[in-house]
């Protein structure tokens, strides 16, 4: 299943790590943010047969809200050739105490 995550804290950013490396010899190390200035979305797309990620931008914005549109692409998908894939992405921004609503634009 497709699953958002907007991420204020390292704590937090650690967790959602060590959850993807229990699968992973060797595991994927934790990238470097600076929660004092930055914040995380990830994007989890459930799994795929697919070769394309999808495009996360900014469609609207208020005083009180920022909405995040995922944009998927018609990638290449072949079942004979392209194995099953559970990817996700990970978008730094600046922080914002905006409300973050995702909007799927499929």
């Amino acid at each position: 299943s497709v699953e958002t995550l907007v991420v204020r804290d390292e704590k937090s950013f650690r967790k959602f790590f060590a959850k993807i490396n229990m699968t992973r010899k060797p595991g994927i190390p934790v990238p470097e943010v600076d929660f004092s200035k930055e914040m995380v979305l990830i994007y989890c797309g459930g799994t795929l047969n697919e070769t394309t990620m999808p495009e996360l931008f900014i469609t609207d914005e208020s005083e009180k809200e920022l909405v995040i549109s995922l944009n998927r692409k018609n990638g290449e998908s072949n079942q004979n050739k392209t194995p099953l894939v559970s990817p996700f992405s990970i978008y730094k921004m600046p922080i914002t105490a905006k409300e973050i609503t995702f909007k799927s634009n499929q």
